[in-house]
């Protein structure tokens, strides 16, 4: 399901409101951990690389579902995630609920 038509001005707003929202976590996660240590190790990872590309692995698969959650605000809900800024329609298309959160994995939808 999607929003109902919206004009050009309103999607190039959610997206451009979305992207700026994006921007503040990018910044916390990336930037500023590289201004404080430009990514030199005074002491070897423990793990070695492994561990450092396992990390890399989640931090990118960390990104994926965020920016993807985004692109639903901004093309399905014509908002962003920003409480200033939200959405004009719920956006719980993509996303399965269950009647029942404490049924496991195992329980039929």
């Amino acid at each position: 399901m999607t929003a109902s038509p919206a004009s050009a001005r309103e999607r190039k707003r959610a997206a451009i409101g979305t992207a700026a929202f994006a921007v503040t976590p990018a910044t916390v996660v990336g930037v500023v951990p590289w201004l404080l240590t430009r990514w030199e190790v005074a002491a070897p990872v423990p793990g070695g690389v492994t561990a450092q590309m396992t990390g890399a692995l989640l931090i990118g698969a960390g990104a994926a579902v965020i920016a993807n959650s985004f692109v639903h605000f901004a093309v399905e809900g014509l908002g962003t995630p920003a409480p200033f800024a939200p959405p004009k329609h719920l956006v719980a298309a993509t996303f399965r609920v269950r009647t029942t959160p404490a049924a496991g994995p195992g329980a039929r939808w």
